[in-house]
């Protein structure tokens, strides 16, 4: 009989590392672009509405003759109907090669690679989700978007027309602007003007270089110009230390000393908007954005009229057209948008947030029991979240470290050290985390809370905490594959910790403190021969197995929780690395698999029965791969393939491929709804390894994309 496959869909995250990049002129949408995505939302209410899909990663969006209009780096120009989401049309430019889009007064420009340089430059790659990452080219072309006859550009074919060859290198999008007759780039320590074609050279001055030295500055290379901006006859330009240099009527002036004022707007790293109004808006790496009025003269110029301090450092602003709203996107990726008048919250989006935190720091993807269809992992500093990856999108966030939001590391001051939680057990009735500081990743919190209703991801009390001096590896609790604990499976509940040097410890209920836990010390600092743990799989009926480590040697241990003592240990598989209980609930009405271990080895992986002590089937693999097993599913993954098996036979049911390598594979759902979700550090853009794509599968049942 032949096997049926499932129709599998593989989906990229959609809404992370998100460019705020318009708001719509009635101010009720605005957009955001990630990666080959715009990603449409209410202003009032924050909801995701729609996304438009493209070809090609999107490097800006426009309002033009009421429609939306995208650009690709690939240089196709597509016009949207924002009501309906319909593409009005779709046309090819000859340029291929386009990074950024800039706009002032309605004129569209498009920065791409000189095209002598194309051969030996190749554009970056398009499933890359950061718009600043930094190109490689010192040549650029800025064209101007103009359509061919003199008709409006969604009914006529667009054309990119040269306006000015660039040899200065430019590091990101910020460091250009552009506006009618001139543009302004920023590079190191200094500020040139550069005249577009068929346009005459501004007076005065067309260069600025900093030659200031600061004192209390420990390394004055650092010290560079890292954004510039045009409003109206003014030019504003940041420097990397807080400080905004702006020089007013540019055109007649140029970049005089007699036309430069400066404003020091903070310590650390910003980014900032400018309205017509010389209101200027930043935020910054201190977790706060700022209104600065410029208007404002004698004594206290200028000042911060008003402010809000925000959960993660501030990455990107975005101006309505009137200045009435303000988008700000986080580094954790969360998005609000700002009413300018008072510097109050409207909204914050339906995103999915980033993790801020280095690998070694940060908990990877989890499973909880009692929200099978939702991934568990890190949010911003400090907090863990549950995201759905079918809408892509988190759900609700927990705050584990109850600290002040860290602010951005500095090149002139030292580095934060926040707390942050890199391991989680999760059970029906409670959750332990485990944390650690930046500066000492092995001194660990422990915290035990207590879900208030059973599976709650919000109602959520801490019982106590506790300090261990070693990093921990696993914790586990008796109750890991209890989905429906009766009130003395609730009394009884206790906590399995194995530390780094392979010690295992056992916590319980104080019986004399309501809430509180203590280390049972009859079951304390036990350790199998000194050796190390390598893995632990979960508890079920009072047993768990361990993979030990001694001299290169590995052993697969099986305990009893009860008293922590070694029923059964086993030394005849070579090169033992992961260990894992079957599934309980599987297609069969054989309740044999309660009693089999599954175990990955050099080879492939096999099957163990507890009960009858023998081996039952194994499965021949010949590259890396893991284990994943939970009480639905077992599979084991390489780098793209997804194999799954039956506990009871090993036989395989099915193969998937990821397009792209994983690092991690887990499942979500359950029986026709099963979903498996892959990790990988591609695409981290600047942020590197903290910022996780996530990948997703899901069975024809599940839909392309749910929006609402």
């Amino acid at each position: 009989m032949q096997m049926v496959v499932p129709e599998y869909i593989e989906e990229e995250a959609i809404g992370t590392s998100g460019v705020p990049a318009l708001i719509e002129p009635t101010n009720k949408k605005y957009c955001v672009v990630s990666g080959r995505c715009i990603i449409l939302y209410e202003v009032e209410t924050g909801k995701r509405i729609n996304v438009l899909n493209h070809p090609s990663k999107v490097i800006g969006a426009h309002w033009t003759e009421g429609n939306l209009l995208s650009i690709t780096a690939n240089g196709e120009v597509l016009v949207w109907n924002l009501e309906t989401g319909e593409i009005l049309g779709n046309y090819s430019t000859s340029y291929k090669s386009l990074m950024w889009t800039y706009e002032n007064d309605g004129v569209i420009f498009a920065l791409g690679k000189n095209k002598t340089n194309d051969e030996s430059m190749d554009m970056q790659d398009s499933n890359s989700e950061d718009s600043n990452t930094t190109p490689t080219s010192t040549s650029f072309c800025l064209f101007q978007l103009i359509s061919e006859g003199d008709k409006q550009l969604t009914k006529q074919k667009p054309v990119f027309q040269q306006v000015l060859s660039i040899t200065d290198p430019i590091a990101e999008k910020k460091c250009l602007a552009v506006t009618k007759g001139f543009a302004a780039i920023c590079s190191q320590k200094e500020v040139k003007l550069l005249p577009l074609e068929n346009s005459s050279l501004v007076s005065g001055p067309t260069s600025f270089s900093l030659r200031t030295k600061f004192d209390n500055v420990r390394d004055n290379s650092r010290i560079i110009f890292d954004c510039v901006h045009i409003q109206e006859d003014s030019l504003y330009v940041s420097l990397s230390i807080g400080r905004i240099y702006f020089w007013s009527r540019i055109r007649t002036c140029g970049l005089d000393h007699s036309n430069k004022s400066f404003i020091n707007v903070c310590g650390s790293s910003f980014c900032f908007v400018v309205s017509s109004h010389r209101t200027i808006f930043t935020g910054d790496g201190e977790c706060a954005i700022a209104k600065w009025n410029l208007n404002t003269s004698g004594a206290g110029r200028w000042y911060r009229a008003e402010y809000l301090n925000v959960e993660a450092p501030v990455e990107r602003l975005l101006l309505s057209a009137d200045a009435s709203l303000l988008v700000a996107v986080l580094a954790d990726n969360g998005t609000y948008v700002l009413k300018t008048a008072t510097m109050t919250v409207v909204s914050r989006a339906q995103t999915l947030l980033a993790s801020m935190a280095s690998p070694f720091q940060w908990m990877g993807i989890n499973i909880d029991p009692a929200q099978p269809d939702y991934v568990v992992t890190n949010a911003r500093l400090g907090n863990i979240q549950w995201l759905d990856p079918t809408k892509w999108r988190t759900i609700t966030l927990f705050d584990v470290s109850e600290e002040n939001p860290p602010p951005r590391d500095y090149f002139d001051s030292p580095d934060y050290f926040w707390l942050n939680p890199y391991l989680i057990c999760p059970t029906v009735t409670r959750i332990v985390t485990c944390e650690a500081r930046r500066n000492d990743p092995h001194k660990t919190y422990i915290k035990f809370y207590k879900r208030m209703k059973l599976g709650s991801m919000n109602d959520i009390k801490l019982d106590d905490s506790i300090v261990s001096h070693r990093r921990i590896i696993a914790v586990r609790s008796n109750l890991d594959e209890v989905l429906n604990p009766t009130d003395e499976d609730m009394a009884s509940e206790e906590y399995l910790r194995i530390d780094e040097h392979g010690y295992m410890d056992c916590f319980i209920s104080d019986s004399n403190r309501t809430g509180k836990w203590i280390k049972d010390m009859t079951r304390a600092k036990v350790c199998w021969q000194n050796s190390s743990i390598t893995h632990c799989s979960r508890i079920r009926r009072g047993n768990f197995a361990t993979v030990n480590t001694i001299n290169d040697q590995r052993f697969l241990i099986i305990w009893r929780l009860s008293q922590l003592i070694v029923s059964e240990y086993i030394d005849c598989l070579r090169g033992m690395k992961q260990v894992e209980w079957a599934p309980i609930t599987v297609s069969t009405s054989d309740t044999a698999s309660k009693s089999i271990l599954l175990i990955t080895t050099e080879f492939g992986v096999t099957s163990y029965n507890t009960h009858s002590r023998s081996f039952l089937w194994k499965i021949v693999l010949p590259s890396e791969f893991s284990l994943f097993s939970n009480n639905h599913i077992c599979f084991i993954h390489d780098s793209k393939r997804v194999i799954r098996f039956g506990p009871i036979d090993g036989a395989v049911i099915d193969v998937q491929h990821f397009s792209l390598p994983q690092e991690k594979i887990v499942a979500i759902g359950r029986d026709e709804n099963t979903r498996f979700i892959g990790i990988s550090s591609r695409g981290g853009s600047k942020k590197g390894p903290m910022l996780k794509q996530l990948y997703f599968f899901g069975v024809d049942v599940i839909q392309k994309l749910s929006i609402t």
